[in-house]
């Protein structure tokens, strides 16, 4: 997934998603706590304007308890000539199967590459609405988050709505709204994005998804800093098979300048 900002968070989210499709196809949040999971996720990036890049991320995400659920992470990063790497955590809480918050957060080494440190708070929660129309239901997601890098700090904020429909179809829809702060300049400089995703089960194992996302919407990286725009195409398929889920997608990210990138991702997820 391009949006690496939150790299296993949402591969971690879309195979949530899928294992509710997959399931008992009840509406919003209403699916069996997951107790153990182990997800690892790739990258592998080409540009028209630089050398190949890669990505990789490690999470280890395990119930407490039935409201707590703790999340251990580790990313590492190879980009234009230089590495860079971080792990963090973060904690959930779900007061019902409705509702939850989470907060959380990252570090590493000082890098010319990627944010050195991340933090965030997250909350959504899910409504029914109609067990016969186009919207059977909702669920609401605000998301804030700091990135920081060697020369700038980013502060995003990231509301989103996930739209349940029939045939356990999904669509995620999110805003980014992101402000940069230069070390060396007294002014900050704001940037907007979009993204938008279909579910749609295919089998009762596999799943397909399309993506589309216009402006700026991945930070992680300091070359998607500041006056950075972009229209991103893109889409892939999740095979699961007992407690093992597979998958791969491909994007096309058409840049500011002329700039392009390609990027196929991987994901492998055990439940236990």
């Amino acid at each position: 997934m391009i949006k690496k900002v939150c790299f296993h968070r949402a591969l971690h989210k879309l195979l949530a998603l899928v294992s509710l499709i997959s399931g008992s196809a009840m509406p919003v949040c209403a699916q069996t706590p997951l107790k153990r999971e182990i997800i690892v996720g790739s990258n592998f990036d080409s540009f028209n304007f630089a050398g190949p890049a890669q990505a990789l991320s490690l999470a280890y995400r395990a119930d407490i308890n039935p409201q707590f659920t703790l999340e251990l992470d580790g990313y590492g990063y190879s980009r234009f000539g230089s590495g860079a790497g971080r792990g963090g955590l973060s904690l959930t809480y779900s007061p019902t199967r409705r509702t939850s918050a989470t907060v959380g957060g990252s570090a590493g080494p000082s890098n010319p590459v990627a944010a050195r440190g991340e933090s965030f708070a997250e909350i959504n929660h899910g409504i029914d609405v109609s067990e016969k129309g186009l919207i059977r239901g909702v669920e609401v997601d605000y998301r804030q988050g700091w990135l920081w890098f060697q020369n700038s700090q980013v502060a995003v904020f990231s509301p989103g709505v996930i739209f349940y429909m029939p045939g356990d179809c999904m669509l995620l829809v999110r805003v980014h709204q992101s402000r940069t702060d230069w070390k060396s300049l007294q002014s900050a400089n704001w940037t907007t994005g979009a993204s938008a995703r279909l579910i749609v089960p295919l089998s009762a194992h596999l799943t397909g998804d399309v993506f589309y996302a216009n402006g700026a919407e991945n930070l992680t990286f300091a070359d998607q800093v500041g006056r950075f725009s972009a229209r991103t195409y893109g889409g892939g398929a999740r095979y699961r098979i007992g407690p093992h889920e597979i998958g791969t997608h491909i994007y096309y990210q058409n840049r500011t300048l002329g700039q392009t990138q390609t990027t196929v991702s991987l994901g492998y997820a055990y439940r236990f």
